[in-house]
């Protein structure tokens, strides 16, 4: 279990760098030894990390499965409480395949005692109310997803951590809300913190979904050729990394509207 445990947080850091390969190499021996000694303990945790990677590289199919058998061993052995987690990236995934409205509908299935009881549950509540507005801006229903991202503040305003990873995704997530709504100045401003910040401390990943949100924010607002060059460049330093999506993302705003 040590063992384990310690390659599961090299691969940790190895993801938030923006290293997919070493993160899912590390995952993998880790989950490879929990597995010979038949222990499903720490097994959906590390499942779903490797869920996390699929998703960066575009694989929401295989993305989708991963989290999946994650639920499935955790009702095993009666865990269900830390079930949240799994279902808010389910929910994620079917936004990102297009379908906002089973999003929604897998977000508001969640039992409320797995978003309220203690930090690290309230800290769902937060991860599942951003995923909550992201499907509602997605089937045009700007007001209540206003409202819930008023409510993610002052849920915010109680939990609030000194966990810097979180705060940055936390801020790029909301980030991208906000302009769906309307507030681009705010957005960007916002973005653009959450890029100097993920830059200053090396978080890859994050540094790549600040750069999209900066770039579809300014494809939007009329800055097309700074955005198109700045989409561009994203789409290319994205797949060179392995983070498909992002390159995927990046590539179709780049051929917006000229």
């Amino acid at each position: 279990d040590g063992v384990a445990f310690s390659l599961s947080q090299l691969a940790r850091v190895w993801y938030l760098q923006g290293d997919l390969a070493q993160a899912k190499h590390q995952n993998e021996e880790a989950l490879a030894i929990l597995k010979g000694a038949n222990d499903k303990t720490m097994q959906p945790d590390l499942i779903g990390r490797l869920g996390d990677i699929s998703f960066a590289e575009g694989d929401l199919m295989g993305a989708r499965k991963q989290y999946t058998e994650s639920l499935k061993i955790l009702d095993e052995i009666g865990e269900r409480t830390q079930s949240a987690d799994f279902l808010i990236k389910l929910a994620r995934i079917s936004i990102e395949e297009g379908h906002p409205a089973d999003g929604e509908t897998t977000i508001r299935k969640i039992p409320e005692e797995q978003l309220l009881q203690g930090i690290s549950n309230r800290n769902n509540k937060i991860d599942a109310d951003v995923v909550l507005a992201q499907a509602l801006v997605a089937q045009g229903r700007n007001t209540d997803a206003y409202k819930t991202l008023e409510d993610v503040e002052k849920t915010r305003g109680i939990t609030k951590q000194d966990n810097r990873p979180r705060n940055i995704r936390f801020a790029i997530e909301t980030a991208r809300v906000r302009a769906a709504l309307g507030r681009s100045a705010d957005a960007k401003s916002s973005l653009e913190t959450a890029l100097a910040e993920a830059t200053k401390y090396g978080l890859g990943g994050d540094q790549l979904e600040a750069r999209l949100g900066l770039g579809e924010i300014e494809m939007k607002s009329g800055q097309t050729a700074v955005g198109r060059a700045r989409l561009k460049a994203l789409a290319k330093d994205a797949r060179a990394k392995g983070f498909f999506l992002i390159a995927r993302k990046a590539a179709a705003a780049a051929n917006g509207p000229a």
